[in-house]
């Protein structure tokens, strides 16, 4: 069970009906029935976060994270010496809008860099987005697969995305980057990667600073040296096996 909203009683109910409960929570958001087991694959969890639980099997941390399949075990990223090719991701409705403005922001400091944008036709801004189209070296990738999103991942020289799922995927493929926040739950995600020396964290997307750390920032990741190092650490940290170890853990509790 996956849910921000659903109460405890939706989980006593269910806990009478079923031998296991599976839930994810990244929270601590309310208290579950006793025998249930608990997943938060965010990097920075601990079982400090969950204290007043009963009874829990607690499956925390960075090893228990799941990606889509297309991105585990990824190979040793080769970096390049010059960012030639860069990938921007906001999630896929961009409910922000900032995608041109981070199109703007990019362009000032890498002039000549490709840049790849993923995008959904489900976003309101999807028709300002789309006239970027093939202009100027940008190409905006709609409703793409996993598949194609692992191919461009593995190409890119340097991400810019929003501190959900999409970083996790970013490490698995050893993409150094820089993260932003366009929800409240996504900051202390992307702080737990900022903590680590990953990916480098600017802000939440309204911050009245959030342009001049993005540029200052996007200068700090020309360097060669810095990214090698980032991209190694990424793939240290996480082999995207998460799910394995999930469906083993239940299988053999």
């Amino acid at each position: 069970i996956d849910s921000y909203k659903a109460p405890n009683s939706f989980y006593e109910s269910i806990s009478k009906n079923a031998s296991k409960i599976v839930v994810f929570d990244d929270n601590n958001r309310i208290l579950y029935p006793s025998g249930t087991i608990l997943i938060n694959g965010i990097l920075n969890a601990s079982v400090g976060n969950y204290k007043n639980q009963i009874n829990l099997q607690l499956l925390l941390g960075i090893s228990y994270q799941c990606v889509r399949t297309e991105f585990v075990n990824q190979k040793s990223k080769i970096i390049n010496q010059d960012i030639k090719t860069i990938v921007i991701t906001v999630g896929g409705n961009d409910i922000r809008n900032c995608i041109p403005t981070l199109i703007g922001l990019v362009r000032s400091v890498y002039i000549e860099a490709k840049l790849h944008i993923i995008a959904s036709s489900s976003s309101k801004n999807i028709n300002e987005v789309l006239k970027f189209q093939n202009f100027n070296d940008i190409f905006v990738h709609v409703n793409a697969s996993a598949k194609q999103i692992v191919e461009i991942f593995n190409k890119a020289d340097l991400a810019i995305s929003a501190a959900g799922q999409s970083l996790c995927e970013l490490a698995c493929c050893g993409v150094p980057g820089i993260s932003i926040s366009v929800i409240d739950n996504q900051i202390e995600h992307a702080k737990s990667w900022d903590k680590k020396d990953c990916f480098r964290y600017v802000g939440q997307w309204d911050d009245p600073c959030f342009s001049k750390k993005m540029l200052t920032t996007l200068s700090e990741m020309n360097s060669f040296n810095l990214r090698a190092q980032v991209s190694q650490k990424l793939q240290s940290i996480i082999d995207g096996n998460g799910a394995n170890r999930i469906v083993n853990m239940i299988l053999n509790d």
